[in-house]
């Protein structure tokens, strides 16, 4: 049995975390969560400019030749970035 130990990843106190336990032999039984992501941070990577914050968890199962996912994601004050914004 290969187990993942409990991982996190901090982003910065305004950044969100990124956090994924469990295991990955001999099936999958992964579950991830990602916590308050600016969506600002998308702008970084040549996405669209939007201000609020993405939440989202997934849960992965099965084999790893034949894994399933359940995924949720909600977004808390989706705006427009910029100065404009408020206008």
């Amino acid at each position: 049995m290969l187990r993942m130990p409990a991982l996190a990843i901090g982003l910065g106190k305004a950044h969100g975390q990124i956090a994924v336990i469990g295991r990955i032999a001999p099936t999958l039984d992964l579950t991830g969560r990602l916590s308050r992501l600016p969506l600002a941070a998308l702008a970084s990577f040549g996405g669209p400019a939007f201000a609020g914050d993405l939440t989202a968890a997934a849960q992965i199962s099965g084999s790893p030749g034949n894994p399933a996912a359940q995924v949720t994601f909600a977004i808390a004050g989706l705006a427009p970035a910029g100065p404009a914004a408020g206008a």
